[in-house]
């Protein structure tokens, strides 16, 4: 058989299509080869390469694949094959013509009959979808018919992408990674969340016939939409999915590499381990694939499928080098394009500031007062008279002192042993807790730290050991590590599993060091004040958990959002356009 058109290799996909991408063959600029026994292939041929996007559609029923493989090969000729995101069991026909792997990602899916959460482990995504709702935002689907006449909204989408895409240095837009969400709208369906104000972002689900199922292909929001109108609009239109008997939906492909992938490639030539396989595992933190695998996981799939890279080198050739030239061939395919201008640098730089204000003021005040009155070591005695905070002070001067001393450190040994952890805990607070509520915390504990550590552990002493009493209230006290203990118990609250344990074990740490690195009996009892917020940071933790959980409850037990068919009312248009 010849080489097909895009319209018959379509029609054939609308019966055989089975890899959650099979749809994005007919958005790419991809030629179709379809065998004498019926197997469709889509392939790009770059250089040396011939990318063979996916596996190929496979006739019904199926015929010997080896056969296939050959016919190509003879009518084609490829010098070096590869095989993009293909399925394990694809994997198995690939091995026996000099096919090796390598694992490049997971795809998670979902079972549309499940596909509201239960349980704990759901719990992280009907609190952002009740979230969502609270704040009036809904999800709406949009008839494919309308959205493809109505220019207003094709023109909202792509101010939508704009939006979205804008903060991304590189784009990456050809091959299997090609995007178009007007292109066979028909078969495709189409959400869009809707805060009070604007059209907040939208979804395209893109059919997988032979499964009867979906892929999610787009989730596009804007940057300030509001918190959990993702997780409302993927559950919504899961449902919607759902309650029209499909099966499945895939999530999208997550890249992943770890040492348990390491260990299963050791059969690959050394050079392309490391580049394919160590190289992306030791960098999985920055471009964030294991905060990419958690969203998705928080979804509860019912199972995560391998997704493989399969190279073939030709005799002849170093295998080293024909996975290089597949490596490059298939970056060459995605077309890469750099977005970097003015914007993106200044967003680049402000974006910490406006996300870790506080983590960063406190960090920089921290740094050059250790800088200028410790310059690298010791507080001198002057300096921890007028800045530490003294109970023996009239109270007029606590407030002062009690913010104050906690941007002082007594050594070189305290301040990198207390403010890095601290720097740290108060990063994390402030990224996972919402920000009214912890700016008031740091403000009120800074404030009055030192006043609460008097009432709870000092005061007492003056009634039962008076003498005691007295070196407590002379004693200096500087540093955030109260503060620190605050935080620590609070953000223990943040686990979803054990967080009792850990409170406890935590706790135990806490005070055996304490007793164990204090000399002197007074500082011992003092130093117990740790314990104290510890256990203060993990109560009010607590407390806002169970109170957020009681609201999102009562704010999403009747209003609960509907997918309709068509808006209620004229969408409106983003004002800042």
């Amino acid at each position: 058989m010849p080489m097909i058109g895009r319209e018959e290799a379509y029609s054939k996909f609308k019966r055989l299509g089975f890899n959650s991408s099979h749809f994005v063959w007919f958005l790419a600029d991809l030629k179709f080869f379809e065998t004498s026994k019926g197997y469709v292939f889509g392939f790009a041929v770059v250089g040396d390469v011939t990318l063979f996007a996916l596996e190929p559609l496979a006739p019904d029923p199926i015929a010997s694949f080896s056969e296939a493989w050959d016919e190509v090969c003879r009518e084609i000729s490829p010098k070096i094959s590869a095989f993009i995101s293909v399925y394990d069991p694809f994997l198995t026909d690939l091995k026996p013509h000099g096919f090796r792997s390598v694992k490049i990602g997971s795809e998670p899916w979902v079972k549309l009959t499940e596909w509201m959460p239960s349980g704990n482990s759901g719990k992280g995504v009907r609190s952002a979808r009740n979230h969502a709702v609270k704040a009036g935002v809904r999800v709406e689907e949009w008839v494919a018919g309308d959205l493809e006449h109505d220019q207003k909204k094709r023109e909202l989408f792509k101010e939508i992408y704009a939006d979205w895409s804008s903060e991304q240095w590189l784009k990456l837009s050809g091959f299997t990674l090609a995007t178009d969400a007007f292109q066979r709208m028909s078969d495709r369906r189409y959400f869009v969340v809707k805060s009070p104000e604007k059209i907040e972002g939208y979804l395209v689900a893109s059919p997988v016939p032979k499964t009867r199922s979906y892929y999610l292909e787009d989730i596009i929001l804007r940057r300030n939409a509001p918190k959990g109108s993702g997780e409302l609009l993927t559950l919504e239109a899961m449902g919607a999915l759902n309650r029209d008997q499909a099966y499945e939906a895939s999530l999208g492909v997550v890249a992943t590499a770890n040492s348990e992938d390491e260990a299963k490639n050791t059969d690959l030539p050394p050079l392309v381990r490391f580049l394919l396989v160590t190289v992306p595992s030791q960098l999985s933190a920055f471009y964030n694939a294991e905060g990419m695998e958690l969203y998705r996981k928080r979804f509860k799939p019912h199972r995560w499928a391998d997704i493989n890279l399969a190279v073939r080198c030709p005799e002849g050739m170093n295998e080293t080098v024909a996975w290089l030239k597949s490596f490059f061939a298939l970056f060459r395919a995605f077309k890469p394009r750099l977005n970097i201008s003015a914007r993106l640098i200044r967003n680049g730089i402000l974006r910490p500031l406006r996300r870790y204000p506080v983590t960063i003021t406190v960090c920089l005040v921290s740094v050059a007062v250790f800088l200028a009155f410790n310059h690298g070591g010791t507080l001198q005695d002057g300096d921890l008279s007028r800045f530490g905070f003294v109970g023996l002070l009239p109270m007029n001067e606590w407030f002062f002192r009690s913010v104050v001393s906690d941007f002082f450190y007594s050594g070189a040994f305290h301040f990198y042993t207390c403010f890095i952890p601290f720097a740290c805990l108060l990063a994390w607070s402030e990224k996972t807790q919402r920000r009214s509520f912890f700016l008031a915390l740091v403000a009120l504990a800074s404030v009055f730290d030192d006043f609460v550590n008097y009432a709870v552990v000092i005061w007492p002493f003056k009634h039962y050991h008076p003498s005691i009493f007295g070196a407590l209230m002379s004693e200096k006290q500087v540093g955030g590590s109260l503060l620190m203990a605050l935080l620590l118990g609070l953000q223990i609250t943040r686990f979803q599993k054990n967080r009792e344990l850990l409170f406890v074990v935590t706790s135990l740490i806490t005070v055996l060091a304490i007793v164990f690195v204090t000399g002197e009996i007074h500082i011992l009892l003092l130093n117990l004040n740790h314990f104290v917020f510890l256990s203060f940071g993990f109560a009010i933790g607590k407390l806002k958990f169970e109170w957020e959980r009681n609201q999102s409850r009562k704010h999403a037990k009747d209003r609960t959002p509907k997918v309709s068919s068509e808006p209620d009312e004229p969408l409106p248009r983003d004002k800042a356009a």
